[in-house]
C-alpha cells in the first residue's frame, strides 16, 4: 500500500477491519520516506561522513594517552579492538573538547604541529565511566587542534566500551 492511500487506510480504519499486515505496510511506507529525506540531509555540504572500524587501516603508533603518573591507555591495543570489534563512527563535538583541552590547560599546538593531522582519519574516545557519560579521547587531539583552527565543528570518532576502555588502560606500577 502506497503512502499516498495512507489517508484512505485511516478513513478505512473507521468503514471496517483491517488487518495488521496493512497498518505495518502503511508504517513501512512512512519510514522508507524518512529515509530518503534523511539521505537528502547527510548529503548537505560539511556533514561528516561516518565511518566502519572494522574498514579503517590503522597503523601502529606505538603511542600511549598517559593520565598523569597512574598509568596509560594502549593506543595501539585500542585500534586492534577497534578493528577486531566493527563498529559505526560516532560524531565528536570538536568545541566541547577543545574547551575540555583549554580547561585542563594544555598547551595549544602549533599550525606547524598540527600540518599532518588527518581530520578524516576518526578519533578514539574511551568510555571512562558508562553510567556517569564520562568520555576522553585517547588518539585525535592533533585532529582536534586542527579541526577547531580551521573552525570544523564535528568530527568522527569510535567509541570504546567501559570494558574495552579497562581493558588497554595500562596501570603504572
Amino acid at each position: 500500500m502506497a503512502v499516498s492511500g495512507g489517508f484512505n487506510l485511516l478513513d478505512s480504519v473507521f468503514k471496517s477491519m483491517i488487518t495488521l499486515s496493512e497498518i505495518q505496510s502503511f508504517v513501512n511506507d512512512l519510514f522508507k520516506i524518512s529515509a530518503r529525506s534523511l539521505g537528502r540531509i547527510a548529503a548537505i555540504p560539511f556533514q561528516p561522513q561516518h565511518a566502519n572500524s572494522g574498514t579503517v587501516e590503522f597503523a601502529p603508533s606505538g603511542e600511549s594517552f598517559s593520565v598523569g603518573e597512574v598509568g596509560g591507555y594502549d593506543v595501539d591495543q585500542a585500534k586492534e579492538l577497534l578493528g577486531g570489534f566493527p563498529r559505526e563512527s560516532v560524531d565528536v563535538d570538536v568545541a566541547y573538547w577543545q574547551d575540555y583541552a583549554d580547561q585542563m590547560e594544555w598547551p595549544r599546538l602549533t599550525d606547524q604541529e598540527c600540518s599532518t593531522a588527518d581530520c578524516s582519519i576518526p578519533l578514539i574516545v574511551a568510555t571512562v565511566s558508562d553510567k556517569d557519560k564520562n568520555f576522553l579521547i585517547i588518539d585525535g587531539w592533533h585532529r582536534i587542534q586542527k579541526a577547531f583552527s580551521r573552525g570544523q565543528k564535528v568530527l568522527q570518532g569510535f567509541r570504546l566500551t567501559q570494558d574495552e576502555t579497562v581493558q588497554i588502560f595500562n596501570a603504572t606500577a
